[in-house]
Order: C-alpha cells, then sequence, then structure tokens
C-alpha cells in the first residue's frame, strides 16, 4: 500500500507528540516530508532576509555613529581657522606639545615628528628644527599658558608659614576666644581654622573654622570678607575642604562624616549662597568656574549649582574637571572618553587642546582638531 506524502506529515508529527523522547529524529523526518510536500506542490520558503539586514545594518549604524561622534570638519555650526598644514608623513606629538593659539590665529608650541623621527617647533607658525628627542628645547611647557586652557584650581591649600601670617594680620583674640578681623568686620568666634584664602589683592577671602562647642558638638562654619557666615554642620566626625571662587563671590564646603555609621555616608556641599545638599553616592569632585558656577562630579554624573546636567555611561574620576558651561548654565560640553560632548547632542571625536573664552556675551568652547584628509590643524569654535 502506497502511503501519500501529506499522511506520513501527519505520522510525524503526532510521533513527536506521543514520543518526546524521539523528539529530534521525529523533527528531522517531519522536515524531510515537509520539504517534500512543498516541492510537490510547486511552493517555495520565503524569507525577509533582505529587510531584515537592512534594518539590523541600520539601527547599528546609527548607535555606532551617536558613540563615535563626528570629526570637527564634519560641523555645521563650528567656525574654522586653519593654523598650520602638516607634509606628508609628519604628526603631533601630543606629549611633548602644549599648543598655543594667538588673537591672529599663530600656533605656537606645537611639537611635530616626521617619518624619520626628527623633531620641530612650531612657534608663531614658523618651523624650528630638525631636533632630537635629547636636545629639543621644551622650554614653552615652563611658561604660562597665556590663558588658552580653563584650568582653575579651586582647592584652598596653604603651607605652615601662610598660616603664621594669617594669624599675624587677621587672627585677633577677644576674650579668649579668636577671630578673623578683615577691615573692620569681624568673623568668627572659632577655636580652629582649618582654611583661609585672600585674592590678590588682599580685599576679598573665604575661610573655613571650627568652633567646637564640646567633645561630642563642633560647629564647622565658612564665610567670606562680607562677613557672611554659614553653618556646614555640628557632626564632629564631618571633614571636608574649603571650594573657594576664584572671583570670590561664592565658596563652599565638600566634605563627609566618619562617624563609623554603615554603609556611604556621602557628601556633603554647602555654599555660601544657598546650596546645602548631600549626594549618595559620594561627589568625587567639585570646583568654581570663571563664571562662580559651583560645578560638582559623582561616579557618572555631573551637576551645576547642585542640579544634574547630565548622567553619562563614562566613569568619571576624582581629577576631572572638563566640563565648560556657558553664562546662565543652559548649555555645556565636556571632554568624557577623549570626545567633546555637546549639550545639544554633537559629540566630537577628533577634538583636542580645548578651551574656554567669551564673546559679545556668549560662552565659546575652542579647540583643534587635524584633517586626516588635508593634515590641515585647525582651530574650531562653537558657541555655547
Amino acid at each position: 500500500m502506497k502511503i501519500s506524502r501529506a499522511l506520513l506529515l501527519l505520522i510525524a508529527l503526532l510521533a513527536s507528540v506521543y514520543f518526546p523522547a524521539k523528539a529530534q529524529i521525529m523533527k528531522k523526518l517531519s522536515d524531510k516530508v515537509n520539504k517534500e510536500v512543498k516541492k510537490a506542490s510547486g511552493t517555495t520558503e520565503q524569507t525577509n532576509q533582505n529587510s531584515s539586514n537592512s534594518g539590523s545594518k541600520s539601527s547599528g549604524s546609527g548607535s555606532e555613529s551617536a558613540a563615535d561622534g563626528l570629526t570637527s570638519d564634519q560641523l555645521k555650526d563650528a567656525e574654522s581657522h586653519v593654523l598650520y598644514t602638516l607634509e606628508e608623513g609628519e604628526r603631533i606629538d601630543y606629549r611633548e606639545s602644549r599648543i598655543m593659539v594667538s588673537s591672529d590665529y599663530k600656533v605656537s608650541g606645537m611639537v611635530i615628528v616626521d617619518k624619520s623621527g626628527a623633531r620641530y617647533i612650531i612657534e608663531n607658525n614658523i618651523k624650528k628644527g630638525p631636533y632630537t628627542v635629547k636636545n629639543i628645547p621644551l622650554d614653552f611647557l615652563k611658561k604660562e599658558n597665556n590663558g588658552t586652557e580653563d584650568e582653575v584650581s579651586s582647592d584652598a591649600q596653604f603651607d605652615a608659614a601662610d598660616m603664621v601670617s594669617i594669624y599675624q594680620k587677621y587672627v585677633k583674640e577677644e576674650g579668649g576666644k579668636s577671630f578673623i578681623v578683615f577691615n573692620g568686620k569681624k568673623t568668627g568666634p572659632f577655636t580652629q581654622l582649618e582654611a583661609f584664602r585672600l585674592n590678590d589683592k588682599k580685599t576679598k577671602f573665604a575661610a573655613q573654622f571650627v568652633n567646637e562647642i564640646s567633645e561630642t558638638e563642633k560647629e564647622r562654619y565658612i564665610a567670606n570678607q562680607d562677613g557672611k557666615k554659614v553653618l556646614v554642620s555640628k557632626d564632629p566626625n564631618m571633614y571636608g575642604k574649603l571650594i573657594f571662587d576664584p572671583a570670590f563671590a561664592d565658596a563652599a564646603f565638600l566634605g563627609q562624616s566618619f562617624s563609623g555609621q554603615p554603609g556611604n555616608p556621602g557628601s556633603l556641599l554647602v555654599s555660601l549662597s544657598g546650596i546645602n545638599q548631600t549626594f549618595n553616592p559620594a561627589l568625587q569632585n567639585a570646583w568654581f568656574d570663571d563664571n562662580s558656577h559651583l560645578l560638582s562630579v559623582g561616579n557618572r554624573e555631573f551637576y551645576y549649582n547642585g542640579k544634574v546636567l547630565k548622567e553619562t555611561n563614562y566613569s568619571i574620576n576624582s581629577n576631572w574637571q572638563n566640563l565648560w558651561v556657558n553664562n546662565n548654565g543652559t548649555a555645556w560640553a565636556a571632554l568624557l572618553d577623549n570626545k567633546i560632548f555637546f549639550s545639544d547632542g554633537t559629540v566630537v571625536n577628533d577634538g583636542f587642546s580645548i578651551s574656554k573664552a567669551s564673546a559679545n556675551g556668549k560662552t565659546i568652547v575652542n579647540w583643534v582638531a587635524v584633517s586626516k584628509e588635508t593634515r590641515a590643524v585647525t582651530k574650531y569654535s562653537k558657541a555655547l
């Protein structure tokens, strides 16, 4: 008796249900019979391979493009000025360079290496050399960078001699208590002066001090020349540092409590301007920029005056200060993983020597990039 192919298919399917131990064998038989049935009926198996492949490729390239960013010469809203053009086979030695750009777009402090290994220095767009690794003059590394980098050191550090000078000039004893007396104004009292910083003209100051009430209670304050005094904490186990504003318009305290309580103690951030927040996990760093904005960073986020500006996928270390914010805090740029991220979503993947400037009331981020195609060393500027 001849069994039809359709009947064979039915038997195979039923067998796979009633005999699970033979499921793999039955599946092979089912597939074979199914193939024969389709062949006999003249049908073919259809796939959506083209649309599937193109869809996944588009999705993948889109996400990669967003992560990888654009080269500087692809930007539509950035000004550009060619500074110098490298010869074929030349490259910039970024470790030895301290690139400075003048107002008339002449570059200095750039060290380039040719394909033979010889080194040259570019000063005011003039190429000097060749030099070897041992005799190349790098005196410009010791000079100030004339404001081309936006570096702010805002930790109030001083040595013992400074403290003696401060006590002699500005600290007075009255009734067994210590006070800061500055321009006729008295601030205190305190039992320990922890930090004190004067401006260059010695007309303003920021200070951090402790007034010990008892063994279990210590009042820690920050204060300034206007007589403003803000209580930071009464916790005797609270320790931290004074963050001073280079413009002396504000000051802040960043610290942690080491009371021995279980768990992460977090960070306390208090400013003269009214910020009083606890952050958990703890902050990595805090500083004031040249617009008196209080900027701070956690492990994967950064803040503007205590409010989150951005949460990132990149880990941030305690020395990181590569954040630039406009005058009113509505736009920013940050250097993360060797890429410049802008708040408008732009990502630049080839920028270096980044700085901030102001022009016509706008905050401008400047950087330098090298074109892979033309080898042009170019300064770019983008408004925040």
